[in-house]
């Protein structure tokens, strides 16, 4: 096999691997740190405190982690924070909150990696929980 075929292949198996990623439908937040998981992305259920009820009071909340507010729908928002191009640390990667509408009570909350994430050894788990923590 020529050099360049391995880097085609390559390249088509990376883009195949985002693509899967970017339609994977979130598994739920297990309640252990999982060793490791492949490919991953959470959905959760976070109960908003009362204040922060409002996209407005939500966006200004979580730009003191970083966020920033990437899409509005009528069904969700959407925040994001960090860059593709950063490393593999939790702190500084690229990650998504999607919010389901309405903001109110226990509302559906979606995190995944802003990039690909081949696996995770728990890091976004703890983020997770960590978060949470801090909109309730």
């Amino acid at each position: 096999m020529y050099p360049l075929n391995i880097i085609i292949y390559a390249i088509v198996l990376i883009i195949m691997m985002f693509i899967i990623y970017r339609i994977k439908i979130p598994k739920e937040l297990p309640e252990k740190k999982p060793v490791i998981a492949w490919l991953p992305k959470y959905s959760t259920t976070v109960k908003l405190s009362e204040n922060l009820s409002s996209g407005e009071t939500l966006s200004r909340h979580l730009s003191a982690f970083g966020f920033k507010l990437a899409k509005e729908t009528p069904e969700n928002i959407t925040f994001s924070r960090g860059s593709v191009l950063g490393d593999i640390s939790i702190r500084i990667t690229k990650v998504n909150l999607k919010f389901d509408k309405p903001l109110s009570g226990h509302t559906g909350l979606v995190i995944e990696y802003g990039a690909l994430a081949f696996f995770d050894t728990g890091d976004l788990w703890k983020f997770t929980n960590e978060l949470k923590g801090k909109l309730e």
